[in-house]
């Protein structure tokens, strides 16, 4: 009855019990294959595209030190804006807070464009602490 043979004898109510059995059988049938074919795509992509990642990434690593290559040379473009951006920070900082708060550097900056790999392109930050501004004297800051 199941393969729709042999379904002369039966009434109505017989045939929707039997299609209500195909309807949740075939339900069961489709999770059960969408799930077989999403682990196989996971497992696919598990093998495929650390393969990709790993190629392009190397890809782009050799471009990006290869003289004259366009790569190269937009990150040379990039080396030389950051150059000239921390010294006008450098100017500005010295303007704000005077040459005490400021590491000065001769009007020079520290930052190299040596790219050794895609790792690398973040130049070190260089952080320091100060003691906040008191405006008030030392007897007014002493009294409860």
């Amino acid at each position: 009855q199941l393969l729709g043979e042999e379904l002369g004898g039966l009434s109505a109510r017989d045939l929707q019990n039997i299609e209500n059995q195909l309807e949740t059988s075939l339900k069961g049938v489709r999770v059960r294959k969408e799930q077989i074919l999403t682990n196989e795509i996971e497992e696919l992509n598990r093998k495929v595209l650390p393969t990709k990642l790993s190629v392009h990434t190397s890809y782009l690593a050799i471009f990006a030190i290869i003289p004259g290559s366009i790569i190269h040379q937009e990150n040379l473009e990039l080396c030389k804006r950051i150059s000239i951006i921390r010294q006008e920070n450098m100017e500005l900082q010295m303007k704000i807070y005077g040459a005490r708060n400021v590491h000065e550097t001769n009007g020079t900056s520290n930052f190299s464009c040596n790219f050794r790999n895609e790792y690398d392109l973040q130049p070190p930050i260089q952080l320091q602490l100060s003691q906040p501004l008191s405006h008030e004297t030392p007897a007014k800051a002493t009294k409860p």
